[in-house]
């Protein structure tokens, strides 16, 4: 489970898994993926910059976000990133 929270004007990754029935995806780029949704799904639009300071690794989220571009699961405008309407 995948869930952002607010600390002041930050938006903050934290990630539950349960290893008994599920397969380790710890850090691999479907979670890292994951993060980037859950947190446009819960705050609309997030910079570039806000959506890098949810993942320990900023080469990971670039990945993630032009994959996600990519498959049409994301949409850029500007500077910022959301979910497609």
């Amino acid at each position: 489970k995948a869930t952002i929270k607010k600390k002041g004007n930050e938006s903050i990754a934290t990630i539950e898994w349960d290893t008994d029935t599920q397969a380790s995806t710890v850090g691999t780029d479907r979670q890292c993926r994951g993060v980037i949704v859950q947190a446009l799904r819960e705050n609309q639009k997030q910079s570039k910059i806000a959506l890098k300071k949810l993942w320990h690794d900023e080469d990971q989220v670039e990945l993630a976000l032009k994959t996600l571009l990519a498959d049409g699961l994301v949409e850029a405008t500007g500077k910022s990133y959301q979910l497609p309407n």
